[in-house]
């Protein structure tokens, strides 16, 4: 892998500021009584819910103390400023894994692929992204998408087969759009046939005409909070970046809310869970890694109070409920997998590409 890879955050630190749980604060989980061990993990907040925690710490005796952030950035500052042996478990974006490794030598430690079940995991999941110089540091866990939720009220479910429903003349649906920019150039490129990994300075122009056709027939744009609140109000009908994470919430009280990955596919992030490697209890971490990537860790963790997303693990259908499935589009996932792009930007020559997306996306923003 090249090691200077260009990587972005992922839309989840937005998820995550809006949870119940306190910003870089400890939440200690509820835990049965006294508990003879600790442990202490770093992840987004998803991890946080005592319905995950809570069969790992009574089967084991032990009280996890989880620490949530919002942002990568903010995940490297803490490790940054951390001791030798605060942490036993980190999960993080895996775009963000190789930058992790090497920035921080020594921090994570090498996994044997034996010790999980990778026979149980989507194929098109198991992503070398997990390998930094061909050593395993991360294993996925958890993933979801960018793609289009609507209101099926208000949208006719046979035209959002395509992203082209948002320039199409004919809809007079209110739209809205999820306010993180490098997931929704990546999106709308897709309807050109440009992968993440294809997108250069050279086709940003005809990104830039689509969003500002968008805009000229009136958007909202939003946060996680606002674009949810807005589709479930009905402000708006149809969300360009929405899926599995807006209607898991809403899914019993608002069933017509629902979401679909198009013809030309979708945007995915991914997460995966590390160990810190001068952890005191390597074997406790390694058994709760072990715990997140069983069935019925994955199908509470894909259900999370925090933020919904899609398991990886195939089997975690079986402690879903079905309307959980139904959902979650659980018997589309090979389909959708097979069709989407995990939410990364490839290393280009052009030292300006970073600015000129943040550019162009300030100009719409602007306009």
């Amino acid at each position: 892998m090249n090691p200077k890879k260009r990587h972005r955050s992922s839309w989840l630190g937005a998820t995550a500021s809006t949870s119940g749980t306190l910003l870089l604060t400890f939440a200690l989980a509820s835990a049965p009584g006294y508990a003879a061990e600790e442990l202490n993990i770093m992840s987004w907040c998803d991890h946080s819910d005592p319905e995950l925690l809570r069969p790992f710490e009574e089967k084991h005796d032990v009280r996890i103390n989880s620490k949530d952030y919002t942002d990568t950035s903010m995940a490297q500052t803490l490790l940054r400023t951390s001791q030798p042996g605060d942490w036993d478990v980190l999960s993080l974006d895996i775009t963000a894994l190789e930058t992790t490794v090497r920035n921080f030598p020594g921090l994570l430690m090498e996994l044997d692929p034996a010790d999980f079940p990778y026979d149980d995991i989507y194929p098109l999941m198991n992503s070398e992204d997990q390998y930094v110089d061909g050593k395993l540091y991360g294993v996925v866990e958890k993933f979801g998408y960018n793609a289009i939720a609507y209101n099926s009220n208000k949208v006719d479910p046979q035209d959002v087969r395509s992203y082209e429903i948002f320039w199409d003349e004919n809809n007079d649906a209110k739209i809205g759009i999820f306010d993180l920019y490098f997931q929704q150039i990546q999106t709308v490129a897709l309807v050109d046939g440009l992968k993440p990994v294809d997108i250069t300075t050279s086709h940003l122009p005809a990104i830039k005409e689509r969003f500002m056709r968008m805009k000229d027939k009136g958007v909202y744009i939003g946060d996680v909070v606002g674009v949810q609140t807005a589709l479930v109000t009905g402000e708006i009908d149809i969300l360009l970046g929405g899926a599995e994470w807006i209607v898991g919430s809403t899914y019993q009280d608002k069933p017509e809310i629902k979401w679909v990955i198009p013809d030309e596919g979708a945007i995915y992030y991914l997460l995966n869970v590390s160990i810190v490697a001068d952890t005191k209890k390597p074997e406790l971490a390694k058994a709760f890694a072990q715990y997140l990537l069983s069935p019925e860790a994955q199908a509470k963790l894909a259900t999370s109070s925090c933020f919904w997303g899609l398991p990886v693990n195939t089997r975690a259908g079986e402690f879903l409920t079905e309307e959980q499935k139904q959902a979650l589009h659980w018997e589309s996932q090979e389909d959708y997998i097979a069709r989407s792009h995990l939410n990364v930007f490839s290393e280009s020559s052009e030292p300006d590409f970073d600015q000129s997306i943040l550019d162009m996306w300030t100009e719409f923003l602007q306009k």
